[in-house]
């Protein structure tokens, strides 16, 4: 499996905006501007990475990978140099990651997110993963557990 699409949803878990869960309210979120392009994310089987930020260091290092050819130009400018920096926000941001989803959709979702202003929304920064064993390194880089993308 060559060339795996990969997107890092972003969002500030402590926005006043987010009513109940927060994991819930962005797969939830997620889901339903990415089922525009990509209906198959609404399958019950559909996984990706999701879980709260503790540390700055790994996403630094993904966010500046030669070999994932981020793009986080659709992020928060204020988070990309935070972590540019290797400074951790005021927040703990909660990422949904998502893989196996066209690029086109993984931007359409970013800009409807934005577009309906969905509480604690930060953006997204994409990838084109050579292979599968990238997509594992940076799954343990970040340290996120493997998730229904449906449920909490």
């Amino acid at each position: 499996m060559d060339n795996i699409a990969f997107g890092i949803f972003f969002f500030n878990s402590d926005d006043g905006g987010i009513r109940g869960n927060y994991a819930l309210h962005a797969k939830l979120a997620v889901c339903e501007r990415a089922a525009d392009r990509h209906p198959n994310v609404r399958d019950d089987g559909w996984h990706v990475l999701s879980g709260d930020l503790f540390g700055p260091r790994n996403i630094h290092v993904i966010l500046t990978s030669l070999v994932a050819l981020p793009d986080a130009s659709r992020l928060d400018g204020d988070l990309q140099r935070g972590f540019a920096a290797g400074r951790m926000p005021a927040f703990v941001p909660y990422l949904i990651g998502m893989f196996m989803c066209p690029l086109d959709a993984l931007r359409h979702a970013d800009t409807r997110l934005k577009q309906d202003r969905v509480a604690g929304y930060l953006g997204l920064a994409t990838f084109v993963l050579p292979n599968e064993n990238a997509l594992r390194e940076i799954s343990e880089g970040l340290g996120l557990p493997m998730t229904p993308l449906n449920s909490v």
